[in-house]
């Protein structure tokens, strides 16, 4: 039997940064992990920034640009809601994340190569990673838009994220540049929640034996 006391220091789920920034970093390594076809052998972005370089800073395409937008928080339910999953020790008088709220917020992720033919190819490589490849055979969720990507830094939780829109961004002073960029809106949402402690319900089992309870 543990003889360990299941005290809040040890609760084995953590947050080493808020849920925006997590959500933010999440999408980030998505969008790192895209592979494409591209010109000249490129398979996959040479970076991934969280906001360009300045006009005098080198940078080397294909690159990609993971932009924050306004966030709001909506209402989860009148009271935080357990999230049974995370209560530890599992059935033990212990800890648990309470979801208290729904974080929702939109991110721009804008793409730059200096070919029109390379950009044409990352915006059908950037569709089809917002598709979960499971999408109608996960029985548990059912059939949804979007998919789930894991959050370690914000109590190893998830976040839900989706295309939302897009548009190509062309200029005549971004042709001189030889920038060909397009962008992505995506739609985000995670759960805002807290820790706190968990006890087990006290069911009291009765069984009835000739109509006489025992």
């Amino acid at each position: 039997m543990n003889s360990v006391q299941p005290t809040i220091e040890l609760f084995p789920r953590v947050a080493i940064m808020d849920v925006r920034d997590a959500m933010a970093l999440s999408l980030r390594r998505l969008v790192e992990g895209i592979r494409f076809k591209g010109a000249q052998g490129t398979d996959r972005f040479a970076a991934v920034h969280d906001d360009w370089p300045s006009f005098n800073e080198k940078y080397t395409p294909p690159a990609a640009c993971v932009l924050p937008g306004d966030f709001k928080y909506l209402d989860w339910a009148t009271s935080p809601t357990l999230m049974e999953e995370t209560w530890w020790p599992n059935g033990l008088p212990g800890w648990g994340l309470y979801k208290v709220a729904e974080v929702q917020t939109e991110f721009q992720l804008v793409i730059r190569t200096n070919l029109v033919g390379e950009r044409q190819v990352i915006m059908h490589a950037v569709e089809d990673a917002f598709q979960s490849t499971q999408m109608l055979m996960d029985h548990r969720r059912g059939a949804m838009y979007g998919l789930f990507q894991p959050m370690p830094e914000y109590y190893s939780l998830q976040a839900r994220f989706a295309l939302l829109g897009g548009s190509v961004l062309d200029s005549e002073d971004k042709a001189m540049r030889e920038q060909r960029e397009a962008a992505f809106t995506v739609s985000a949402t995670a759960a805002k929640v807290q820790v706190g402690s968990v006890y087990p319900l006290a069911n009291q089992i009765l069984v009835r034996v000739n109509g006489e309870t025992v």
